[in-house]
């Protein structure tokens, strides 16, 4: 059984949602890749400011489909098991969208410089970050459309998962070598491990795409 079949008639309204969200998520994460992209490239300034401000507003519409998504399903009366199920799913998904927009503005806030030896180490957590929240919509459509070889997209994004950890650790040692000032190696080190968080979430949105796929196989 599809993840989705519980929806009959005009609760098909909440499956049509469903899908809407997952292209708002995709949206706000590809954003965010845009403003590292830019950061990094040109450092901070209108440009980076712009996708700042897209990701905020798609984060924020992103939200506001999740709730209506959650007044549909509790005003539907939908089977408790299954609607539990897929609204943790939901707000398991919306953290990582969440966590992308606390990055730019963290960075933005802060006016966080990133030394230029410092740039490949982090386009590569960057890197590793984004291939995982992709990772992870895919996995989400094929869930929710019922399509095959999920668990192998799970198993990659718990790879871009340990990945990034090793390419965390092998940074924070870099910068703690570097020749900077100990509050800048602080501040460095906190944003390196805020990004990292994203692909931790992802693993987490992984987890319980693996729980269901099992599931709906029982």
């Amino acid at each position: 059984m599809a993840f989705l079949d519980i929806f009959v008639g005009k609760q098909r309204q909440v499956e049509k949602m469903i899908f809407e969200y997952l292209e708002q998520w995709k949206k706000c994460l590809e954003s965010f890749k845009h403003g590292m992209d830019v950061y990094l490239e040109h450092g901070l300034g209108e440009e980076f400011d712009f996708y700042v401000d897209e990701t905020h507003k798609m984060e924020s519409h992103a939200d506001d489909l999740r709730r209506k998504i959650e007044w549909e399903m509790y005003s539907k009366a939908l089977i408790p098991e299954s609607r539990g199920d897929i609204l943790g799913f939901l707000e398991t998904m919306d953290r990582i969208p969440n966590k992308a927009e606390a990055v730019l503005f963290q960075i933005q806030t802060q006016r966080i410089h990133v030394p230029r030896e410092l740039h490949q180490n982090f386009r590569r957590i960057i890197t590793l970050s984004c291939e995982a929240m992709e990772l992870t919509y895919e996995a989400s459509e094929k869930l929710f459309r019922n399509q095959k070889d999920i668990l192998l997209l799970t198993d990659k994004i718990d790879h871009k998962e340990s990945e990034c950890d090793h390419a965390e650790r092998d940074t924070i040692i870099k910068i703690f070598d570097m020749a900077i000032d100990k509050a800048d190696k602080i501040i460095l080190k906190e944003l390196i491990i805020e990004i990292g968080t994203i692909t931790d979430r992802a693993e987490n949105v992984s987890d319980r795409i693996t729980i269901q796929s099992v599931k709906r196989k029982v």
